[in-house]
């Protein structure tokens, strides 16, 4: 059997009213650390490191108050997320990029509502119509509080517009179509 250590060294006052804990079974041994009444001066890396006989292996992680990273989910033309965060989110980017691009467009800006909020959990959902029909897009968000932006969704989305051809008889999604046309007409006229 492997002897494991490890351990916890807080010499600093801000870490103080931390829960430790660690246990030891049969064939492994557990140890967590959980921030309580986290504060903005508790944001930074934290690395567990974990060494025996057999070698040395660890992980850090960032801690920040800033919006985790997004949840997405495409149906359609509908683009939907969800994103952690504990400060209220201020605003929402979507990103977007034909499928053989390596740069990411900023497509808009979306303002939060907190009808949106459940607890620490911030959800939306965007019809996005003002895609070119046709083409594939891969699409990816980012959420802002007061504390940043957090990071980009650990994976972009897919969304594949049908072409014309293939919506002629869904005519919610021309009605949509025609909208943004007349809009969009009207704005180069400006």
């Amino acid at each position: 059997m492997c002897a494991l250590q490890y351990f916890f060294q807080f010499s600093d006052d801000r870490f103080k009213g931390l829960m430790q804990y660690a246990a030891r079974r049969h064939n492994y041994s557990e140890s967590i650390l959980a921030i309580e009444h986290i504060k903005e001066d508790n944001f930074g890396d934290y690395t567990c490191r974990v060494a025996n006989n057999l070698g040395t292996k660890q992980k850090t992680i960032y801690v920040s108050g800033r919006p985790g990273p997004p949840h997405l989910n495409a149906s359609g033309t509908l683009l939907s997320w969800s994103v952690h965060s504990v400060d209220p989110v201020i605003e929402y980017q979507i990103l977007y990029r034909f499928s053989n691009d390596d740069t990411w467009q900023q497509f808009k800006s979306i303002r939060a509502n907190k009808e949106e909020q459940d607890g620490d959990i911030w959800s939306r959902s965007e019809d996005l119509i003002w895609l070119r029909p046709g083409l594939e897009y891969e699409l990816q968000m980012k959420a802002r509080n007061t504390l940043g932006w957090g990071s980009l969704a650990r994976s972009y989305v897919t969304m594949k517009i049908p072409s014309l051809d293939n919506v002629t008889n869904d005519s919610k999604y021309l009605f949509q179509l025609m909208n943004n046309c007349k809009m969009s007409s009207a704005l180069k006229n400006l």
